[in-house]
């Protein structure tokens, strides 16, 4: 059984609702931490602390990577991008989503690195 900071004062069907209701929380802030790039504004304060769009040169998240910048994130390449295609693509843009996830829920930052669509300055 989950850890759960329920009130003892309430009954057992209360307790079960909470319970419930913090899973639910964190089941979707995991969701939108790790399966969606762009989270919805409705979303953000609920579940996130920080969420940061940026634009990168491969050199650049190469060099991020060398130096260990990122290296409190979970990095998740979105298909078809790998990490090969980017040490053979330094000069490409590529968009990074960066996000934390409220401490409550356990679920570690992320980044999400896909291909830029269309050109952009870093």
């Amino acid at each position: 059984m989950t850890n759960c900071n329920c009130n003892p004062n309430t009954n057992s069907d209360e307790r079960y609702i909470e319970q419930i209701n913090q899973t639910a929380a964190r089941n979707a802030a995991r969701y939108f931490s790790t399966k969606v790039f762009t989270i919805p504004p409705e979303f953000l304060e609920e579940y996130f602390t920080e969420y940061k769009l940026k634009y990168w040169q491969g050199e650049f998240i190469i060099l991020q990577m060398m130096y260990g910048k990122i290296d409190c994130y979970q990095v998740i390449f979105k298909t078809p991008l790998t990490r090969g295609y980017i040490l053979s693509h330094p000069e490409e843009q590529f968009a990074m989503s960066f996000r934390k996830a409220k401490e409550s829920t356990g679920i570690d930052p992320v980044v999400i690195i896909a291909l830029a669509n269309g050109k952009r300055h870093v």
